[in-house]
């Protein structure tokens, strides 16, 4: 941070706030462990569906399904099946977003 360092009252005060939070183990064991802004933005990029991503899930999902049509092969058609539905699922989701309704 830019400015001064703390006062000696302030960093006093500091070091008996720490002092009695690492008296109780879960506190500090959560503390010292904490993350949380780093995983919650992997999250949400994880969660987030992207309109690159619905794109290439709807074509390899179309290719799968002129494969199993033409090769009859019943596994091909309930991949391609399945990989429909997470597609429209990602889509709508991608909807939402854009058009700006919030998950509920």
């Amino acid at each position: 941070m830019g400015g001064a360092g703390l006062s000696d009252r302030e960093q006093r005060l500091l070091s008996e706030i720490e002092a009695a939070l690492r008296k109780d183990g879960a506190v500090d064991r959560s503390l010292r462990t904490l993350r949380l802004s780093t995983r919650r933005h992997l999250w949400e990029e994880i969660r987030r569906p992207h309109a690159v991503l619905v794109a290439a899930l709807a074509a390899a999902s179309l290719c799968l399904l002129v494969a199993g049509s033409l090769t009859s092969v019943a596994a091909l058609i309930w991949v391609s099946a399945g990989m429909w539905l997470a597609t429209l699922l990602m889509g709508f989701g991608l909807l939402r977003k854009w058009t700006g309704r919030p998950r509920e």
